[in-house]
């Protein structure tokens, strides 16, 4: 193979990666975080980790605060929004 071929090759990689890099930051943070927080407590309940049962009820409370977070500042953006276009 060339390596002008190769080139090519390398950039369209790199191209298409960027594009998938750049749709993936454009999700809301929260939304990542909620998704992640979620993701890591469901992982540890279904392991055979010890750990402290504090822990598991602390990550709980965290979850629920961070997805009330997020239907506070949902419900007020849909708020503003109507209010817009009264």
């Amino acid at each position: 193979m060339g390596h002008g071929v190769l080139s090519h090759l390398l950039t369209d990689l790199l191209r298409v990666l960027s594009h998938r890099r750049s749709r993936f930051l454009r999700r809301s943070r929260r939304e990542l975080f909620e998704r992640a927080t979620s993701g890591f407590l469901s992982r540890l309940r279904a392991s055979s980790l010890n750990y402290p049962e504090e822990f598991g009820d602390a990550l709980d409370a965290h979850l629920d605060r961070v997805r009330a977070r997020a239907f506070l500042v949902t419900h007020r953006a849909m708020e503003m929004l109507g209010a817009a276009v009264k």
